[in-house]
């Protein structure tokens, strides 16, 4: 585009956005640099954002802002330090955006070269304007950031980042938040409620915590659970908890972060304040046990305050348990080879496939041929304790069974009798007081909560 003349009396702005007077001579010199990295976006709401670099010679006394045809579509100033300008498109529309420097001397850049943006169709829009089919929200967005002014970044219906002045180094510095793909989210062995979203600063580096707030899909957080943001820790390949302050109205989580990687939020199962005592616990036999426990944040109670040690546990529940006193990390989805897998609660994936990698749980042989894990079935004593061993011997070495003095020892199935023996001669278990052990009798929450106990004492 030719270089043309003005003469015109300029408005100096200064970061306060205050206009002050100064009769410079603006005139456009051919030889001077464009405005680098000129960026557009337009999120899923209709907002559209265009953001453009810092501009070095002789410093800048204000942007000039140009929309969809050039030299005569002049669409604002902006002060040296803004460069950042926002606006709401209309439905399916396409823009172009052009900018340009006017520096101390009164000198006018060239005009940039221009960028296009085209606005996604969206809630209320009839179609026409902008002349095309849908275009999706924009996956990536850079902002840069601004010396000694707080930064904001968003990436539409995904994630909003907030950059403090001080938090940021480094002169080119930029902030970029970009979705990728969701398969990213499998190794974590949770379910995934929102997008991955990679979080980074080019040409700077963190001075200090950000705060990071991501969006989430409430539609597929799972009863019982709550949205919890994860990093990757993409060296070791696994999902990390950060936490944060969730919003189920908004479908957000928000939390301060002092590092930059790939973040997600995914389900995780509600967690009860650990209490001095559970209403329903006082004077049971487990009752020092189980507080003990719980206040290791081993095992939970139920909203409200009990603990129900008589109710039965499934194998999904202790299976969770022993995955957190063993300190497991979350397995991936992939390992759980279970025919049933998509049946386990969101809640167990990540524990039930760590112990399976583990070699701690086993499922059951199907006519078909595959192995089911029945999450919600019942624990037997002999199941439990066989797990329990697993646990040991695989810890403390293998340990030499007790002789089987049980009333009912001949009912004590084949595969369980080395363990139940093992474990009688580790305190592990002891048997009712008729004398018997009852190897099939459904596991009791209190009698899990034992067995956890003194497993823990045995290692």
């Amino acid at each position: 585009m030719a270089p043309f003349l003005i003469a015109t009396v300029a408005d100096f702005f200064i970061a306060t956005t205050t206009p002050v007077r100064t009769p410079v001579a603006v005139r456009t010199v051919a030889g001077l640099p464009e405005v680098a990295n000129l960026s557009a976006g337009a999120g899923s709401d209709g907002t559209v954002e265009v953001n453009w670099g810092a501009y070095a010679p002789w410093g800048v006394l204000y942007y000039e802002l140009y929309r969809d045809s050039g030299d005569g579509s002049l669409e604002l100033w902006l002060t040296p330090v803004e460069r950042q300008y926002s606006f709401k498109g209309a439905s399916g529309a396409s823009y172009t955006f052009a900018v340009r420097a006017v520096d101390l001397l009164g000198q006018r850049s060239l005009l940039s070269a221009p960028v296009s943006v085209t606005v996604p169709r969206y809630a209320g829009s009839t179609g026409g304007g902008g002349g095309g089919g849908y275009t999706p929200p924009a996956r990536r967005v850079e902002k840069w950031i601004v010396p000694g002014s707080v930064t904001v970044a968003e990436l539409a219906g995904r994630a909003r980042v907030e950059v403090s002045a001080k938090a940021a180094k480094g002169e080119n510095a930029r902030l970029v938040l970009e979705e990728v793909e969701g398969s990213r989210a499998a190794s974590a062995g949770m379910t995934a409620v929102g997008p991955v979203v990679d979080i980074r600063l080019v040409g700077g580096e963190l001075a200090g915590k950000i705060t990071v707030t991501l969006y989430f899909d409430r539609s597929k957080l799972p009863e019982g659970c709550d949205p919890a943001i994860f990093c990757c820790d993409e060296k070791a390949g696994r999902w990390q908890k950060v936490g944060g302050t969730a919003d189920l109205t908004k479908g957000t989580v928000t939390a301060e972060l002092d590092h930059l990687t790939l973040f997600a939020v995914f389900a995780v199962p509600k967690e009860v304040a650990k209490p001095a005592a559970f209403a329903d616990l006082a004077g049971h036999w487990a009752e020092k046990v189980v507080l003990e426990l719980a206040g290791k944040g081993l095992v939970y109670g139920y909203p409200d305050g009990t603990f129900k040690p008589d109710n039965e546990i499934t194998r999904a529940e202790v299976t969770a348990v022993l995955a957190r006193a063993l300190k497991l990390a979350p397995g991936k989805e992939e390992d759980l080879k279970f025919a049933d897998g998509a049946v386990v609660p969101a809640w167990a994936k990540g524990a039930v496939a760590a112990a399976a990698v583990e070699g701690l749980v086993k499922g059951y042989p199907q006519p078909d041929g595959s192995v089911t894990f029945e999450p919600h079935r019942p624990v037997s004593r002999g199941e439990v304790v066989a797990l329990a061993i697993r646990v040991l011997e695989r810890k403390a070495g293998l340990v030499i069974p007790a002789r089987l003095e049980f009333n009912d020892a001949g009912a004590i199935p084949d595969w369980a009798r080395a363990s139940v023996g093992a474990a009688v001669a580790s305190g592990i278990v002891v048997g009712y007081p008729d004398g018997t052990f009852q190897p099939e009798r459904p596991v009791t929450r209190a009698e899990a909560a034992a067995v956890v106990y003194r497993l823990l004492n045995a290692l």
